[in-house]
């Protein structure tokens, strides 16, 4: 169960379409349409498991031996065991990518790369998912963690968090104040606040023209308000009424529940680790330990629901850490990552690649192999390919980047 260190329920950003439900399923190759981004922040040791260099004197490696689980070639410190219990349970699904290049040792930074494949601000992978293939869910992107970004398509997402509109939206005796203060409008009212509203907006468009952002700030109000009702007609009989949403830190279950009751079309969850270990890297081992605990509990809450089979998972970390100790015994930021993508239609397998000393060597698209003529990983390449693994088309969403083939099974 993720750890429930400094995470907080917080705000809900309603938006939303008129017609709730309805709408078929897109067909898709892989079988996956339901996407959940799982995110280290922080930065890992990628030598801990993925990407080791024992023996290599420009690299500090964890005392250990390569261990094999199906298709996959990992590092074993012997401190990580639920980390070795999941990859002998779902090896079969995951391909790992090593030598993904950040190009920027900030946090901020290399995490906007990360997960949205891009400098400039725009929609993380999960949220370009939730628009394509589930905008007539009732909250398309659920977010479990304040490292998501929905930019331009705030009105499809909901975050739990300190302010929480949907607690007050589903349960209103959790909200501040209680019910038995607060002011309850008669239906004249109602009538009058929503006759102001919609003057308000006709006042707009005639003042001022519907270009821009004034067209953009009246759509996602009035979305916002078909959304809250959607989540009205959705809330009886489903996982909102547990009330152990509102006061827990399972979004390990909240996120299967999301996903199996047709809530949503993608989740994010955010770790609750503390990976930035500038000092005492010998953290990052029991930071993998509890990380894979909580994926093993994901995907057995996804199996319970019958829908793991139907979802893609992308494991990701916004930086990896520098090749050697530091004085204080921890490593320092570095530029290149490693990424796990685990679903239906994945190719198992250990892709990309870095040298002796930690830094990233051209690979072959199609093979996954080191080739001097290949292609410089970048992280737009990684969401590519999660996005043609559940049949969307990677060019149009992601021009720039390339597909890993070789994890296309």
């Amino acid at each position: 169960m993720t750890s429930r260190r400094n995470f907080m329920l917080g705000s809900l950003g309603l938006g939303g379409l008129a017609a709730f439900g309805g709408l078929p399923r897109l067909a898709h190759a892989s079988g996956a349409s339901r996407l959940i981004v799982y995110f280290a922040y922080g930065g890992w040791d990628t030598t801990y498991l993925f990407d080791p260099k024992p023996g290599s004197p420009d690299v500090d490696t964890a005392d250990g031996d390569w261990v094999t689980h199906g298709d996959l070639r990992l590092w074993d410190t012997g401190l990580m065991p639920r980390t070795h219990d999941f990859f002998a349970e779902w090896a079969d699904r995951i391909a790992v990518i090593n030598g993904i290049s950040v190009n920027s040792l900030v946090h901020e930074e290399c995490a906007r790369r990360v997960l949205t494949g891009a400098s400039k601000t725009q929609a993380d992978v999960a949220s370009v998912a939730a628009a394509a293939l589930g905008p007539h869910r009732p909250v398309p992107y659920f977010t479990l963690g304040a490292n998501a970004r929905s930019f331009g398509q705030e009105a499809q997402a909901a975050t739990l968090g300190i302010a929480n509109q949907l607690q007050s939206l589903v349960v209103p005796e959790l909200a501040w104040p209680t019910a038995a203060e607060r002011f309850a409008p008669s239906t004249a009212q109602d009538d009058a606040v929503a006759a102001y509203l919609s003057g308000r907006a006709n006042q707009l468009g005639a003042d001022r023209g519907l270009r821009g952002s004034n067209a953009t700030r009246l759509a996602d109000y009035a979305e916002s308000l078909d959304r809250a009702e959607q989540i009205r007609q959705f809330a009886p009989g489903s996982f909102l009424e547990d009330w152990s949403l509102y006061n827990s830190y399972d979004s390990v279950s909240h996120a299967a529940a999301a996903l199996a009751e047709d809530f949503s079309q993608a989740v994010f969850i955010s770790d609750q680790g503390f990976w930035d270990t500038h000092g005492g890297n010998r953290q990052q081992a029991s930071l993998f330990n509890d990380m894979s605990g909580n994926l093993s509990s994901l995907f057995e809450a996804l199996t319970l629901a019958g829908i793991v089979d139907d979802t893609m998972v992308l494991v990701v970390s916004e930086m990896g850490r520098a090749p050697l100790i530091n004085a204080t015994n921890g490593k320092d930021h570095w530029p290149y990552t490693s990424a796990m993508v685990i679903g239906p239609g994945v190719r198992p397998g250990v892709y990309g690649s870095t040298d002796d000393s930690l830094r990233q060597q051209r690979i072959d698209l199609h093979s996954g192999g080191q080739s001097d003529s290949g292609h410089a990983l970048q992280t737009r390449d990684v969401l590519a390919t999660v996005v043609e693994l559940m049949g969307l088309d990677a060019a149009e969403h992601y021009p720039d980047a390339e597909v890993i083939h070789a994890a296309v099974g």
